[in-house]
């Protein structure tokens, strides 16, 4: 399992409470980066938290991520959906510091 909570990046309250709830996602490096892949540059508000989170990696078949990542694109999707709402705001805390690291 790839420690999701080393990718959130600053000081103070918010940050350590999304480190606090990335403790408990469990997801692979390759299931994390597929996740970061689907998702770039995309913006999530309160109903596709709630309703899609998974969206765009289930519809990533055609972009070729399931071979790219080897990972079950349904499976991964389920996980992503399954997840509370705050683990669902620590991976977005992550996704955003694992491109900020990239860009540096």
């Amino acid at each position: 399992m790839i420690e999701v909570a080393s990718y959130i990046e600053g000081e103070g309250r918010m940050p350590d409470l999304l480190r606090q709830a990335a403790i408990g996602i469990r997801l692979n490096e390759a299931e994390f980066h597929c996740f970061c892949d689907a998702n770039n540059g995309t913006a999530f508000d309160t109903p596709t938290l709630e309703g899609g989170f998974g969206l765009n990696v289930a519809d990533s078949e055609p972009d070729g991520l399931a071979e790219k990542w080897d990972v079950n694109l349904p499976a991964l999707a389920g996980k992503l959906n399954a997840l509370p709402t705050l683990q669902k705001c620590a991976l977005l805390a992550a996704m955003d510091g694992f491109f900020s690291r990239a860009r540096a």
